[in-house]
């Protein structure tokens, strides 16, 4: 059974980017990735590093929850901001060259199918603690920038956090060879979908 580690940014007292608004990047994160997890659930185990807006974790321990639980994969999720107007979509792997490439071009794919006319500002390396310190291949996903008002309701939809759900999930499947082919028998597969909606 593969397991998936997803990782939503920030938390806690950490809010990370915000919008013109005011809405906290660590929500948004937070909500793509139980809907990714809840994609995944039938297919393989599913690790969170935090499942409250309130819980804030360190950056090593992410990783280190990631190696603790045998991770085949660790998907750190979050949302850019800058100082001058931005926007796109970009991840990032650590270098050299390593299988985490492969998981970044995997989820670069489906999150391109899922957003087409999205700005694609590429796969990237960068010594980010949280995925340099992750024990399997290891990709930090900036999903759009947040900090202009045209990010804040790109980011604000329900169907574009699910399409980046979806992204994540389909990338991470594609890249463990499961393609939505469900490892699980069919009763197994409810439990693990009910036991989810009850969280």
């Amino acid at each position: 059974m593969k397991t998936v580690c997803l990782d939503p940014g920030h938390g806690g007292q950490d809010s990370g980017a915000t919008t013109p608004s005011g809405y906290e990047e660590q929500c948004y994160a937070l909500d793509v990735c139980r809907r990714a997890r809840d994609i995944l659930a039938p297919y393989c185990n599913v690790i969170m590093t935090r499942d409250s807006e309130a819980t804030y974790v360190g950056l090593t321990e992410r990783a280190d929850i990631s190696t603790r639980n045998d991770s085949d994969v660790f998907i750190s999720y979050h949302f850019n901001s800058a100082e001058n107007p931005a926007d796109g979509f970009e991840l990032f792997t650590t270098p050299p060259e390593n299988n985490s490439d492969k998981l970044a071009a995997k989820i670069w794919s489906a999150h391109r199918k899922q957003f087409p006319n999205q700005k694609d500002r590429g796969v990237k390396t960068a010594n980010f603690t949280v995925i340099a310190k992750a024990a399997c291949p290891a990709v930090l996903v900036e999903g759009e920038f947040i900090h202009t008002l045209a990010g804040e309701a790109f980011v604000q939809s329900k169907e574009n956090r699910q399409k980046m759900a979806h992204a994540v999930a389909d990338g991470a499947l594609a890249y463990l060879g499961l393609d939505s082919k469900p490892e699980l028998t069919l009763e197994q597969r409810v439990t693990r979908i009910e036991h989810h909606l009850l969280i």
